[in-house]
């Protein structure tokens, strides 16, 4: 049907390009036959060429469906984790097929399923879990300040260890809080794309003291709470009250 609509057949698929302003380049798919049959139960009419289309057209969409046919091989926890890399995985209905979810369940990560160390002799349903969608880890936060400058650079590295893709902008805040741990500064740095290098600067009047920094990055606001807030994987960085993942730290001195 997405063919169809493009206006390619199998014999020019290669002259696919959709650009962002035609309205076939927000055409997804849900997929109610996933990993079901060498065609998803009639899904692809070529299983590697569909994929490799629909590789591109997932990287900003999301992507996703129920598992189907419980004695498929095509959902082995070895032999469908790089399709779902490249297929840009978002989301999957955790109640259908419960015969495939089970089989996920007293599958075991290992070796031969990938080189995610952190995840060896757990569950493949732990591991898909938990990469369904987006899944940022910061790698790398770096702070250039004068001890009495009134500006902060912040430059962040991040990896996204998920199968998909975060497909819409968000809000970024960074909140400075003090020695007790209360918000003393709030820098509103607006909307963004988050992608693996993000960087900011900011303009501050703090007193003389130790600060430690977090980055809120959320959908919008409702009645003064953020919702739709991004965690991050990293465990100890995450903070409820502020709905913010702590960044770093630095000392600020007055001139």
């Amino acid at each position: 049907m997405i063919y169809d609509y493009i206006g390619v057949t199998p014999d020019n698929m290669e002259e696919i390009s959709i650009s962002p302003d035609e309205k076939a380049y927000r055409l997804g798919l849900y997929n109610d036959g996933y990993l079901g049959s060498e065609s998803d139960l009639g899904t692809y009419g070529n299983r590697e060429r569909d994929i490799n289309f629909l590789s591109g057209q997932n990287s900003h969409l999301p992507f996703g469906g129920e598992v189907t046919v419980p004695d498929s091989p095509l959902h082995n926890i070895e032999t469908c984790l790089p399709e779902m890399y490249k297929i840009h995985l978002s989301y999957l209905n955790i109640e259908w097929d419960n015969r495939v979810i089970e089989k996920w369940k007293n599958s075991v990560y290992t070796q031969e399923c990938g080189a995610d160390k952190q995840y060896y002799g757990k569950t493949a349903f732990d591991y898909i879990q938990n990469r369904l969608g987006y899944r940022f880890v910061l790698k790398n936060a770096v702070f250039t300040y004068a001890d009495s400058s009134e500006k902060l650079s912040v430059r962040l590295t991040l990896q996204n260890a998920g199968f998909g893709n975060l497909n819409k902008k968000k809000r970024a805040k960074l909140i400075f809080t003090d020695h007790a741990g209360e918000a003393t500064f709030t820098s509103d740095i607006g909307e963004i794309a988050v992608e693996n290098e993000l960087g900011f600067d900011v303009a501050h009047k703090l007193a003389s003291g130790k600060y430690d920094v977090y980055l809120r990055i959320y959908g919008e606001e409702w009645q003064g709470t953020p919702l739709y807030c991004l965690k991050f994987a990293n465990d100890g960085l995450w903070n409820d009250e502020l709905k913010a993942n702590r960044i770093g730290s630095f000392e600020c001195v007055s001139a």
